[in-house]
């Protein structure tokens, strides 16, 4: 309804997926195309990042920590927590979605013939790329958007 002039939705969460099985990083980190993937949970409060891979999951305080610095997912104080948002992540898990699906090959054959776009995950510094696919990076800054009015 949001996207025809209704209201938007109430949630009190945000949820965001990535897939990263065809770029590089998921080589480096030795990864089958199902393991490459993460989700992120997000309230006015924390952000939990999940990933598939088995790593443990990534937390952050976003009222104290808003730069997303200082990793509390290994801490077991903050463990109800993580719990809490992984109860958020089935709830969204459980919606009717519709999917599109590549092969396993297809998404391998991506890692290293087909020229990346868009936020580098894995990426560090130019070093991590080839000289064209950081060539629109490099040097560049984003616009601070974090006191813009509506992103309270």
């Amino acid at each position: 309804p949001f996207l025809h002039g209704g209201p938007a939705p109430a949630r009190d969460y945000s949820i965001c997926e990535y897939d990263f099985s065809a770029i590089p990083l998921a080589d480096t980190l030795d990864l089958h195309p199902d393991k490459a993937r993460m989700f992120m949970v997000a309230n006015h409060g924390w952000k939990m990042i999940h990933f598939e891979s088995g790593h443990r999951p990534m937390l952050f305080n976003l009222r104290t920590d808003p730069d997303e610095v200082n990793d509390l997912g290994a801490h077991a104080g903050h463990a109800d927590v993580i719990a809490q948002m992984y109860d958020k992540l089935a709830e969204w898990s459980r919606r009717p979605a519709a999917r599109t699906t590549r092969s396993n090959a297809a998404l391998i054959h991506c890692r290293t013939n087909e020229p990346r776009t868009g936020v580098l995950i894995g990426v560090v510094d130019e070093t991590d790329t080839t000289p064209e696919e950081s060539v629109n990076y490099v040097g560049r800054t984003a616009k601070d958007a974090r006191n813009l009015p509506g992103n309270d």
